[in-house]
């Protein structure tokens, strides 16, 4: 079935209409975020977010959000930002400088010899190592296949070589795993208190404030397990958090 060249003109028109007004629409948020309106820059920066994240408006929107106070939301959408591009200088500095700002002093517990390592996978994203391992295994099939003629006997070091790092970047993708494996969540309300069970009847375990972040165990009904940073858990409404 051949497809209408004017269905093909109107699908591009209707994506360059859409980047056009993608483009006001930041262009507009830039001018009230530097007028001060930081609400007003929210809300379009919020609309960006709905119809094209990326780790620049999630930035900007943490930006707007910090601005006016609320450290819960800011903190997601640095998350957020840091996720899509975490060696990004400028977000890391301004997610350290809202966790100061922050009630809890949440440090993870991290051993002296696997903290390098933590530092490593959090450094790159899952579609970098992806993209690592396939040219590493291509490189690798490549060289095999050479190797098979025996004037090129000189590619069985590079082949070893080359396992090795498919080897250490299968480790490195199942280390991101299970660092990204759990879903996140951030503290919305003023504060919160973790329980030991699902109920507002049960013992308070501990006491969290706006922007904490922890990672969600588990789930019942209107309340979810999370374990913090330095390994605390509890469980607290699903009301009180967004997830990240």
């Amino acid at each position: 079935m051949r497809i209408p060249r004017g269905f093909l003109l109107a699908v591009f028109f209707a994506g360059f209409a859409a980047q056009a007004h993608a483009a006001s629409v930041f262009e507009q948020a830039g001018e009230k975020y530097s007028k001060g309106d930081f609400k007003a820059a929210a809300g379009l920066y919020e609309e960006l977010a709905r119809k094209k994240p990326t780790a620049t408006v999630y930035f900007d929107l943490a930006n707007a959000q910090f601005r006016l106070g609320q450290k819960g939301r800011a903190m997601a959408n640095y998350v957020r930002a840091e996720n899509l591009r975490p060696r990004d200088p400028d977000i890391r500095w301004n997610k350290n400088v809202l966790q100061g700002a922050l009630q809890d002093r949440l440090e993870e517990s991290t051993s002296f010899y696997l903290y390098p390592v933590r530092r490593l996978i959090r450094a790159v994203t899952m579609n970098e190592i992806a993209f690592l391992f396939s040219s590493l295994l291509a490189l690798y099939t490549l060289f095999f296949l050479i190797g098979r003629i025996r004037l090129f006997a000189w590619t069985t070091p590079l082949r070893r070589f080359i396992f090795v790092l498919l080897l250490v970047c299968a480790a490195l993708g199942v280390f991101k795993w299970a660092d990204t494996a759990d879903e996140r969540v951030v503290i919305l309300d003023r504060e919160v208190f973790g329980r030991y069970g699902p109920s507002d009847r049960e013992t308070k375990a501990f006491l969290l404030h706006e922007g904490a972040l922890g990672k969600v165990k588990d789930e019942s009904g209107a309340w979810i397990l999370i374990a913090l940073p330095d390994k605390t858990s509890g469980w607290i409404p699903k009301s009180a958090v967004e997830k990240i």
